[in-house]
């Protein structure tokens, strides 16, 4: 491989892990831009059902100044829904490049649309938010390890799909009310109606179990799902081999990389510490 190219390859790696740290204050990740020299915009925009909006808005960086991924302040937020209600963000004191609305309340049912002016760019997006699929329970199961043989800790989330429906979630773990890295997706292609045992979080050490483990079940569209999902495998292809992983598909129309996500959501949670 040429110098460029070397250069090319760590870019995009340097990207992955910036915005997934920028995402993770947003409790998401995105991908940034590769060509330093087109900066663009990334937009995190999240809203759901139990909780006020949050739109992070940074800037792209490049591979000769990693650290740098500046928030974009002063920019004009606003989130409508299909019946006419329309919420302006404003930017949060305490977060730069963070733009909130304590008065919006979500509907789950509706489409939602947003709209961004910033950098001298214009940015919208239209999403639905589905129902919420109630989370049953958690469990933490002491089970045989297939390739240890070990008895391990095996963390379970239930819940059962409705049937008829094509239904996307995402699901978000936490331990001691700490957002844990990772990106868990399921759908319903394969289980339409069926009674849900989820199984794919990262293995518990016995040894340093939490005290509490709390999961969130987000009910997502299609379009959202497919975002993640890209998201998810471009993270994945990064890591395990040399060629430049590519963008995730977004929903955003405009110069902007990113997602607009409504969720609708419910959660439980575990106490786990001290177990056998």
């Amino acid at each position: 491989m040429n110098f460029n190219g070397k250069i090319y390859n760590s870019l995009t790696r340097v990207s992955l892990f910036l915005i997934l740290i920028v995402q993770l204050s947003c409790e998401d990740v995105i991908e940034l831009e590769i060509d330093s020299a087109n900066q663009r915009l990334v937009i995190n925009a999240q809203i759901s059902d139990k909780t006020n909006p949050e739109v992070m808005i940074n800037k792209s960086t490049n591979f000769f100044d990693p650290i740098s991924n500046p928030p974009i302040s002063k920019a004009e937020v606003n989130i409508s829904d299909e019946l006419g209600n329309k919420w302006i963000l404003q930017e949060s004191i305490d977060k730069p490049g963070c733009y909130i609305n304590n008065n919006f309340k979500a509907k789950p049912g509706l489409f939602y649309h947003l709209d961004v002016k910033a950098e001298n760019e214009i940015i919208t997006a239209k999403a639905f938010m589905p129902k919420p699929v109630e989370l049953d329970s958690i469990s933490v199961l002491i089970e045989k390890d297939i390739f240890s043989d070990s008895l391990l800790p095996k963390l379970h989330a239930y819940w059962v799909d409705p049937k008829g429906t094509d239904n996307y979630y995402r699901i978000m773990l936490y331990y001691d009310d700490e957002l844990q890295t990772g990106i868990y997706l399921f759908d319903s292609k394969v289980s339409d109606g069926a009674s849900i045992d989820y199984t794919s979080f990262p293995k518990l050490d016995q040894k340093e179990l939490p005290n509490k483990i709390s999961v969130h079940l987000w009910c997502i569209s299609k379009e959202v799902f497919l975002y993640y999902k890209t998201l998810e495998e471009a993270l994945t292809d990064g890591a395990s081999s040399s060629s430049a992983p590519y963008n995730p598909e977004t929903n955003l129309l405009g110069n902007a990389l990113g997602v607009f996500a409504p969720h609708s959501c419910s959660h439980t949670e575990i106490l786990v510490k001290g177990m056998p």
